[in-house]
This record gives C-alpha cells, structure tokens and sequence, in this order.
C-alpha cells in the first residue's frame, strides 16, 4: 500500500510540474495573430502576439482612454529607425484567466496605421513580456499558444531543434538561414525570428550591398506603396528568391523585401544581419519557444509548402 501511496504522489507531482499554465486562443489577423489582453482595470482588447515586440506596446489614443499616464519620453528603435515616444510605469498585464504580468513598462506610440491596415480595432503589440516569462508553444493548426513554467518538460516528437542568441542586446531570437541566388549561389546569414513581420523575408541593407542581392534575384520588383513600420514608412522593393533554407526545411521560389538603400537607422540598416524573418514562413510550423535555455523547436504543420 505504501509503494502504491509513494507511486501515486509522484504520478501527481509530475503531472502537477508539467501542467499547462494557460492556452491563449488566438485569432488571424492580416498575416500575423492577435490575443485577447486587459490592461490593468480596463476591458479585455485586442493585442498583436509579435515575438519582434521587445517591450509591450499600447495605442497612445487608447491609453490615454484607459488612463494610462506618461512616466518618461525616450527614443525607441524599430525596423526603420527610432523615435521619441512616451512610456508608462508600473502596470499590469492580463493574460488569461488569474493570469498576469506585474510592474509592467509599456511604450505608447500611434497605431493608427496598424488599425487600418488591419481592418481591426487592434490596441497593442505584445511579445517579450510573455516570453521571457513562460516556455511557450503555439499551434497554428488550433490557433492557441499555451503556457508553461520554463521547468516543464515537453514533448519533442517530431519537432527539430534550433539555437538562438539575443546578440547587440536586441532580445529578438537570432540564428542563422541559407538563401540561394541565381547561379546556385548559397550565402548564410543571421535573421531575426519576426511573428509580427507580415512577410516571408525582408532583408537588411548591408547586406544586400555587401553580396550584390540586387543582381542575383530570379525578378525584382519596384513598389509605389511604402512599407510601414512601427516607427514609420520606408520605400522597399520586392524579389524573388531561388531558395530558403532554414534548419533543414527548405523553400523556393521565396518572396522578399528588400529595403531602399536611402534607409540608415533601424534594424532593417544594421551590418552583422541577413534580415528579418517574418511570419509567413514561420506560420507553416509549430513552435515551442525557451527564452530560459535559448531555444526554438519547429515542427512543420498542414501549412507547409516548398514553394512560398
């Protein structure tokens, strides 16, 4: 009986130790996905789930609606560049049901533009403040990112592993693709891993002047319409990769963006980076995301095609 006691506490342990802190459903929204989050008293709203938000961002109109009051004014940087933008202190974020974040520092710019492009009554961007907080997974076949301790051990079936870095202090996960150009020629490079990037690739400037990009696409092509960022627009052409490799899956025929050379403050201007890689790729896979043990498992979903 006492072996039995003993075997059924620890059955219980373990599976208290692996329970699902929460699952988040979350809903399309253009080419990236939005959760339901309250900030402090006011009502639940509708957030962008960007895991290229390194802090949490709420609509400067729809904070002051909800009251939140400006501590400090500090530039903020993003793809295109930096701005000087408001931010407040010390508040909570609700996640999910007896589910929140504490002492909590949001940045407040205008997202108008993000609101039209979406169609949708968007307030906010969130992504760092969850992930550097739970082991995460989202399912993009369910629609639902689930929460769990850092502690937890998951199931890996089927899923491969990846390595990343937050290097030049960006908190973004960083790891390195291999694109092919015409001629069969294959360079790697590091990417930053973008949900919130409705694209398949953008890559960087330096980058695309060190290796001559522009010569060695399949087509290219040149766009009236500006691309929009957090911190405003930029010109960036579009062009057609041969292929995409990325922790062996591979790609061809690969859409991308490539931005003005007139572009010289941002992530999108910075050396040491092939680009951004943003979530039309990275929604044709699961993922399970370790911000404690810096890594990514990716399993490809009913999404999945070789030719983007």
């Amino acid at each position: 009986m006492r072996t039995i006691l003993v075997r059924l506490i620890s059955l219980c342990c373990f599976q208290y130790t692996n329970a699902q802190i929460a699952k988040i459903p979350f809903k399309k929204m253009g080419k990236g996905m939005a959760i339901q989050i309250a900030i402090n008293d006011a009502e639940k709203a509708w957030m962008i789930f960007d895991t290229g938000a390194t802090m949490t961002a709420i609509d400067s109109t729809y904070a002051t609606q909800i009251g939140l009051k400006a501590d400090y004014s500090n530039n903020f940087g993003g793809a295109s560049g930096s701005k000087q933008l408001s931010f407040s202190n010390r508040n909570q974020i609700h996640i999910a049901t007896k589910l929140s974040l504490e002492n909590i520092t949001v940045v407040m710019p205008n997202l108008s533009a993000l609101k039209t492009d979406l169609k949708e009554n968007v307030v906010g961007i969130i992504g760092y403040n969850i992930l550097m907080n739970y082991k995460v997974l989202i399912d993009y076949k369910s629609q639902t990112i689930a929460l769990y301790k850092f502690e937890d051990e998951l199931s890996f079936n089927d899923y491969k592993e990846l390595d990343f870095t937050f290097d030049n202090n960006i908190t973004i996960p960083q790891f390195d693709i291999e694109i092919e150009l015409s001629k069969n020629e294959k360079i790697k490079g590091k990417v930053l891993f973008d949900t919130g990037a409705a694209l398949s690739l953008m890559l960087n400037v330096p980058f695309i002047e060190e290796n001559g990009i522009e010569t060695k696409l399949k087509s290219i092509q040149v766009l009236e319409k500006e691309t929009k960022s957090l911190n405003g627009n930029f010109k960036a052409d579009k062009g057609e990769l041969d292929g995409l490799t990325i922790n062996g899956y591979s790609f061809c025929n690969v859409e991308i963006f490539l931005p003005s050379k007139n572009l010289k403050s941002g992530v999108s201007a910075m050396n040491g980076y092939l680009g951004i890689l943003g979530n039309e790729i990275i929604k044709q896979f699961h993922w399970i995301i370790d911000y404690e043990a810096m890594k990514l498992y990716m399993k490809s979903n009913d999404l999945y095609t070789s030719d983007i």
